[in-house]
């Protein structure tokens, strides 16, 4: 998932993306370093939660939304051997990820 938010975040302001990582609670140095080190009010966290994985399938779906990140989420399902049919979302894709923040 970093290297798919890495793509889409490459085409976005350092503004925008900004506001996307305080939306999440998360700080740029949190999403460099790949997990978040303290809660929402300052407590230092001693354990996390990883997705589900039909939490990562719900994820994956939204990133098929968008042209920078299409194919790299059609090339991990094919490597996976998943269902391509099971990924692909009903709304249109392409969409322009600055719809979405």
């Amino acid at each position: 998932l970093k290297i798919l938010l890495d793509r889409l975040f490459s085409v976005l302001t350092q503004e925008e993306v900004l506001r996307i990582l305080h939306a999440l609670d998360w700080s740029l140095q949190d999403y460099i370093r790949g997990y978040v080190l303290q809660d929402a009010t300052g407590k230092v966290l001693d354990h996390w939660t990883i997705m589900t994985n039909e939490e990562e399938l719900a994820a994956l779906q939204q990133f098929l939304r968008f042209g920078e990140t299409k194919s790299i989420v059609e090339l991990m399902a094919v490597h996976e051997k998943e269902d391509l049919s099971v990924l692909m979302p009903s709304v249109r894709t392409n969409s322009d990820i600055r719809t979405f923040i």
